[in-house]
Order: C-alpha cells, then sequence, then structure tokens
C-alpha cells in the first residue's frame, strides 16, 4: 500500500476536517473509510452514511490519533488503498489559513477515476453500437460484391 505522512496539530484538526480537507480535497478520495491501526480495528471515518457522522466535530487526539498514528483509509468507489501517517505539531496551523493547517509528504498516486455513467453517455454509446452494427452490415454487403 502506497503510504504518505501529515502533519497537523492533532489537538485542533478535527475527524470532518480531516475527511474534508486532508483526505478529500488534498488526496482525491470521493469516499473514505478510515480504521485507526491499533490492533482494535478503531473506525475513524466510514463512508456509509451515520455510522461515524458523531466523530466529525471531535479532535483526532480524543481517538488517540497523535504523533506516529497510523490511519488505514481506504476507498472503495475508486479501489484504493492508502495509509496515512500522522505526525502531531503544536505549531502547524496557528493563525493561518485552512490550506497551511497540515503538510503531506511522500509521493502519493492518484486515486483511479470513479466510472460515471450518465444518461447523455449511454444514450451516446447505443448510437455508436447502432453506427457499428451499420458499418459491419456494409462490409459485408461488400464482400459480398467482392465474392461475385
Amino acid at each position: 500500500k502506497p503510504e504518505v505522512t501529515v502533519t497537523l496539530n492533532t489537538e485542533t484538526m478535527t475527524v470532518g476536517g480531516f475527511q474534508d480537507r486532508v483526505l478529500k480535497k488534498h488526496l482525491g478520495m470521493v469516499a473514505p473509510d478510515v480504521e485507526i491501526d491499533d490492533g482494535k480495528g478503531t473506525i475513524l471515518i466510514s463512508s456509509e452514511e451515520g455510522e461515524t457522522e458523531e466523530n466529525a466535530d471531535k479532535s483526532l487526539a480524543i481517538f488517540g490519533v497523535t504523533s506516529h498514528s497510523r490511519l488505514k483509509c481506504d476507498d472503495f468507489l475508486q479501489e484504493y488503498e492508502l495509509v496515512v501517517n500522522i505526525l502531531h505539531s503544536a505549531t502547524i496551523g496557528e493563525g493561518r489559513s485552512e490550506e497551511e493547517e497540515f503538510v503531506v509528504s511522500g509521493s502519493v498516486p492518484a486515486p483511479a477515476p470513479v466510472p460515471m455513467v450518465t444518461a447523455a453517455a449511454s444514450e451516446q454509446g447505443s448510437s455508436k453500437g447502432v453506427t457499428r452494427k451499420r458499418r459491419l452490415e456494409e462490409i459485408e454487403d461488400d464482400d459480398e460484391l467482392v465474392v461475385l
């Protein structure tokens, strides 16, 4: 699994902020599931609606996430897994904008794009199928003429 290190203040960064700004916005996840690699299987964030919403306003530190914590992140929709190593910094993010409240280091492979099928795309695909079928019929017709 690919790994990155995220330096942030675990006492001020909320679970919801980590999900929205770090996992979704910065790392490109769509529906992340996050488990604390603590041997207990503690689920910090779930993509299942309603399962972990009560965690959103709580700081990471409340869940025991501190320096050297490992978070196993998984995005089922993108078939994407990533381990996030946490480094706590009491000074990062003080009086700074949202973009400066964490630092991600390490190379992050881009998650696979989520396949999205729209009605227009499916209609377009079906018309292409008809066109291909007609072309095959035309080629077969040509073949018959060549044989004669």
